[in-house]
């Protein structure tokens, strides 16, 4: 009997210690996530041959300042396009899209989302709150003497593309969106995430770190879902690309954003390209995509 007693008492010993181990683990990814650390901008827009630019801030409806570069048209009345970066990134992934668009003549606004680059803020929220950033600087662009109002679309990669979405649904003014390897919805893309970068089994730590996810940003995280709010997007033209070997976001999540979407709507995958990097994988199939985006938005 005393021997049993050992036994089990050992063997809950070792259940608490394991139970504590995936609660610390999950706390631990939790505020990885939440707290990415920042990358220093390793760029100028002059790197990407761009000529002139300004450096701005904005400040969101809930008080964060974000710093950018804003570069002016090349012709008055011209359209505008906001670039928005992945989580972890910064400013500078974007600066080879905004030499595209500054040889057709747009104006131009790259700046860091919160907790990111140069910007304010200590906690990303994987799009979550950071629908507020872009809303932000649409205001900004909006308020710029050289860009057509009613002509700027919106353009995100990765966590940015679900900052762009939530927030086109708020700003019927946005002209178009262009959104690349975005994922549908936050939770199942954790669980996603966990195989990815540990190997860990989904389960138990994809709902702990979601759950420590809610607690840190004081959100319900759960409700980060840009499938449900991309149909919103119509009737204005979009345009979804995901890269096929896609291994943090897979590319089922392009096919789901793009069945929720209305008309216009176009699907680009593109078969050699892992998660990002889209541009890099295939310059000649990116550019000819969103330039027949932007014929249509016109």
């Amino acid at each position: 009997m005393k021997v049993r007693r050992l036994f089990l008492f050992a063997l809950l010993l070792i259940v608490l210690a394991l139970v504590g181990g995936v609660v610390l683990i999950s706390r631990w990814f939790a505020v990885s996530i939440m707290h990415p650390a920042r990358l220093p901008l390793t760029a100028l827009p002059s790197d990407a041959g761009i000529g002139a630019w300004q450096d701005i801030t904005l400040t969101t409806a809930d008080g964060v300042t974000l710093a950018g570069w804003y570069i002016t048209p090349s012709a008055a009345a011209a359209p505008g396009v906001i670039l928005v970066h992945g989580n972890g990134g910064n400013r500078t992934s974007m600066l080879r899209r905004a030499a595209f668009y500054a040889e057709r003549g747009y104006g131009i606004l790259l700046f860091d989302l919160r907790a990111h680059g140069a910007s304010g803020g200590s906690l990303t929220t994987l799009g979550y709150v950071e629908r507020a950033d872009v809303i932000a600087a649409f205001d900004f662009m909006q308020r710029q003497p050289a860009v057509n109002p009613d002509s700027i679309i919106l353009h995100g990669e990765s966590m940015g593309g679900a900052a762009v979405i939530r927030a086109a649904a708020l700003l019927p003014e946005a002209r178009a969106v262009i959104v690349e390897s975005t994922f549908s919805t936050l939770e199942e893309n954790i669980a996603n995430g966990v195989r990815h970068a540990t190997g860990l089994p989904p389960f138990p730590f994809a709902p702990l770190i979601l759950f420590f996810c809610e607690q840190e940003a004081g959100a319900r995280m759960h409700d980060l879902r840009p499938v449900d709010e991309i149909g919103a997007v119509a009737p204005r033209p979009l345009l979804i690309m995901h890269g096929e070997l896609d291994a943090l976001i897979a590319v089922d999540n392009a096919h789901a954003l793009y069945a929720a979407a209305g008309e216009p709507k176009t699907l680009v995958i593109f078969p050699s390209a892992g998660h990002s990097g889209l541009y890099a994988a295939d310059p000649v199939t990116w550019e000819s995509h969103v330039t027949a985006l932007l014929e249509r938005a016109r």
